[in-house]
Order: structure tokens, then C-alpha cells, then sequence
């Protein structure tokens, strides 16, 4: 049973960036707003469904390290759905430093990032942005 209640929590299968092109376009043709111990790629595609890719590469840390940050980076996307919704693609690239931070201090750097890219409010950024 507790198995159950669990899922409610987790980041849905369904809004995870799986596929290459999908990562290789958001990247190439979305907005980015770079910081220390990230960088987030943002692109409107009216239509589809939200979707989150998480990038974290051998340099960010050993195999433990990496899963952990890509946990908490699909958990402020979870708890904040006010800036990942429906038409909205995001790739987040994790740097080094950000096995360092602290989840609060992370929060708000994501969080100002993700306010820089959608201009303050929950617009989606627009192909000529």
C-alpha cells in the first residue's frame, strides 16, 4: 500500500524528455538562461505535451552525485508547476558546482531562472524571443 502513496509524489514518466531530438532541439532552438551549477533550455511547443530532460555528465560527480542532482532538479520541477506546463519543453544541464549547493539555495536559483526565461510570468517564450 505504501507503494501506492508514493506515486502521487513522484515526477510523472510521462514528462520526461526521453528521446535525442527532442533534447537536441530544445537546446538548439530554445531560450537558455545560464547560472554557476546549471544551465536551462527552454522551448515553446504549442500542442505537445510539458516535457523535462535532465543532463548531468560524468564531471558533476560519481554515479550517486548525479542521480541525486537529477532527483532534485525533477523535484523543483514537480512542486512548481506554475512554470512547467502544458507546450513548455525544458532541458536542465547540470555543471559541477551544483553537487555543492544546498536544495534551498538551488530552489532559488532554478526558480530565478526559470522567471528570466519566462519574463517574470507564466508566458511561454515565443520563437522569436
Amino acid at each position: 500500500m505504501a507503494g501506492n502513496d508514493e506515486r502521487g509524489f513522484r515526477f510523472p514518466r510521462a514528462a520526461r524528455m526521453r528521446r535525442r531530438r527532442d533534447f537536441a532541439r530544445t537546446i538548439r532552438d530554445g531560450r537558455t538562461v545560464a547560472r554557476e551549477a546549471f544551465v536551462i533550455h527552454c522551448l515553446a511547443v504549442p500542442g505537445e505535451r510539458r516535457l523535462l530532460g535532465v543532463v548531468c555528465g560524468r564531471r558533476v560527480g560519481n554515479a550517486v552525485v548525479r542521480n541525486r542532482v537529477k532527483r532534485r532538479l525533477r523535484e523543483l520541477f514537480r512542486t512548481h508547476p506554475e512554470h512547467f506546463r502544458d507546450g513548455l519543453w525544458f532541458v536542465a544541464v547540470a555543471k559541477p558546482p551544483i553537487a555543492e549547493k544546498d536544495f534551498k539555495t538551488l530552489e532559488e536559483n532554478v526558480l530565478a531562472a526559470l522567471a528570466e526565461l519566462t519574463g517574470g510570468k507564466n508566458d511561454a517564450p515565443t520563437e522569436s524571443d
